[in-house]
């Protein structure tokens, strides 16, 4: 156990005598409770995975969002994950933009295809249903399909 001196300005004041009044603890319980609470709120959003955010998104009909595009923006910040795909990645994209052709294919579409098979990945956020319902996931002798979201 160790004392700190921490200096709270007049909300904060307000805010721990208030939460003092209403819970009878003491300040360095109420302290105590406040910070283990911000843990927990912390850990979880830490722990999102892009459909809890995508989840929170106002979507319209279709899929569309009705807020602006710099609020979803910031919305899913924390979620995603950027990839780079080396010489030989790229060749595979490539060549999934040779195979379906008749869709057709972009280097957008072809590299989340590249990557589910790099990291074993089923499940793709995307609004383009219907090419994600037509492409497939190699993984050594098979074929999957994808599990889509949005």
């Amino acid at each position: 156990m160790s004392t700190r001196t921490v200096r709270l300005d007049d909300e904060a004041e307000q805010t721990l005598d208030r939460l003092r009044w209403l819970t009878g603890l003491s300040i360095s319980e109420v302290l105590k409770r406040g910070l283990h609470a911000y843990e927990i709120e912390a850990l979880n959003l830490a722990n999102r995975k892009p459909y809890d955010i995508y989840a929170q998104l106002d979507l319209g009909e279709g899929g569309y969002a009705v807020a602006p595009a710099r609020q979803a923006k910031s919305a899913v910040a924390g979620g995603l994950q950027i990839f780079f795909l080396d010489d030989s990645s790229l060749a595979r994209a490539f060549e999934l933009m040779v195979q379906y052709a008749d869709r057709p294919t972009d280097l957008a579409d072809a590299s989340l295809v590249v990557l589910a098979e790099m990291h074993r990945l089923r499940r793709v956020f995307t609004i383009d249903r219907n090419d994600f319902q037509t492409y497939r996931i190699r993984q050594g002798h098979s074929y999957l399909s994808f599990e889509t979201l949005g």
